[in-house]
């Protein structure tokens, strides 16, 4: 699958996270936005995944989502290529503090090792 340098990407429209309702995500764009010297050409702020993608299949901008929100939401025919730049953002696990039930503290052990497996790489 061919790569698209993120200079190529600021160089269109772009629809991007509304940071009042993704907050974090947005934040994580911004950044990576940061590294190149190019102001990106914002074509609208949304809400959700699912607007981003319908504007995007609309023709109206492209846009930047993770590998997870696209594999979850391929129903609109959308072309999706990877950044050249190796782009990787957080991902939050939240769980009430004293949750102690067995099922959710051995996937919280597991998504921990997975992490830590990883960094190992």
């Amino acid at each position: 699958m061919s790569q698209v340098p993120l200079e190529a990407v600021l160089s269109q429209p772009l629809v991007l996270a509304d940071p009042q309702h993704c907050a974090g995500f947005c934040k994580q764009i911004d950044r990576l936005l940061r590294k190149v010297p190019v102001e990106p050409q914002e074509a609208e702020r949304v809400r959700s995944i699912n607007l981003m993608l319908t504007l995007v299949a609309a023709g109206l901008a492209v846009g930047l989502a993770g590998a997870s929100q696209i594999a979850g939401n391929r129903e609109l025919n959308i072309v999706t290529r990877p950044l050249a730049q190796p782009a990787m953002l957080t991902t939050w696990l939240l769980r009430p503090a004293h949750d102690t039930r067995e099922n959710v503290t051995r996937f919280v052990e597991r998504v921990v090792s997975l992490g830590s497996s990883q960094k190992d790489e």
